[in-house]
């Protein structure tokens, strides 16, 4: 979890959040819609 101000967070740590939340989250409704 980041906390703290964006300029002093790792690129690193933010691909992995937008990697856990963002596409877990598209990928899990792919998975279910998928016909």
């Amino acid at each position: 979890m980041l906390l703290g101000g964006v300029d002093q967070q790792n690129p690193t740590e933010w691909e992995h959040m937008l990697n856990v939340n963002v596409k877990g989250l598209l990928n899990g409704v792919h998975a279910v819609t998928k016909g």
